[in-house]
């Protein structure tokens, strides 16, 4: 809960000015983003941090195809009673839906939905009994949904923020993740 009140205290922030907004049809956006993720604690993945990189293409004011690469490292309790490291990456294809963009609004909200797939690497550790164990690894489908918003100062630049949940199942454990993201956003090309 303390997540969804965070994301609507930003919208809240943000606020709706008058100024143009920088989507538009046939453009460009470019991004990075910075990244808290709740990891599924009923599975032992503790919260981390990590970063976005995304590259999108508008094919009108209101619909975008964006391709994104996530990172971030945690620890995670393989049933041996301490942490190990472990590092996240994801790949993600996904479609985004704006809102009020025609409108004029400085802040443009945006739900998107996607797939992609997870990459889970699990350093070396030594278990409860002393047995070494090999680093791991595993690759799982990835589900993802997102609600957010960009604010745009001028016509190319904003700052983004959102609040995405995943799915996937890698080591054949159902888990459930939540990540706040802000960052930047630079929207270039296209008509007015």
């Amino acid at each position: 809960m303390r997540k969804v009140s965070l994301f609507l205290l930003l919208v809240a922030v943000a606020g709706f000015g008058s100024a143009e907004a920088g989507l538009r049809e046939n453009s460009w956006e470019l991004g990075a983003s910075f990244s808290h993720i709740d990891g599924d604690h009923d599975v032992g993945v503790d919260n981390g941090t990590g970063g976005t990189i995304r590259c999108g293409y508008s094919v009108s004011e209101k619909m975008e195809a964006e391709v994104l690469f996530s990172m971030n490292s945690a620890d995670v309790d393989p049933a041996l009673g301490k942490n190990v490291p472990a590092d996240f990456q994801r790949g993600i294809v996904q479609v985004v839906g704006n809102f009020l963009n025609d409108r004029g609004y400085k802040n443009v909200p945006y739900i998107s939905a996607g797939v992609g797939v997870i990459n889970v690497t699990i350093d070396p550790y030594t278990n409860r009994n002393d047995d070494d164990k090999p680093e791991s690894f595993d690759s799982a489908a990835l589900l993802t949904l997102a609600v957010g918003s960009r604010y745009f100062f001028n016509e190319n630049w904003a700052m983004r923020y959102e609040l995405r949940y995943f799915h996937h199942d890698a080591f054949d454990q159902g888990q459930d993740v939540f990540m706040i993201d802000l960052g930047a956003s630079f929207v270039l090309g296209g008509q007015r």
